[in-house]
């Protein structure tokens, strides 16, 4: 079966059936910087290759959970971890 939704979207419905809520970007950074560095970097490569045409509202909302995960991984890059 193919999952169409985008990681985001995989995350938020996660996050809804975790804590019975989405979470908003910081919120999800601070997830996000749990995980390992190939596991971050195969969650920024997905958020890239979606492919799919968005409208403005969900175009804006990707780039902010992109900027705020992106930041997360360049800090802990520069940590060494």
């Amino acid at each position: 079966m193919s999952d169409d939704r985008n990681y985001i979207e995989r995350m938020q419905e996660e996050a809804k059936l975790r804590y019975g809520r989405s979470l908003t970007p910081d919120e999800a950074a601070a997830k996000f910087a749990e995980h390992k560095l190939d596991a971050r970097i195969n969650h920024l490569k997905t958020l890239r290759d979606d492919g799919e045409t968005l409208s403005i509202h969900k175009a804006a909302e990707r780039l902010t959970f992109e900027r705020k995960l992106r930041d997360v991984h360049n800090a802990l890059r520069k940590v060494g971890r």
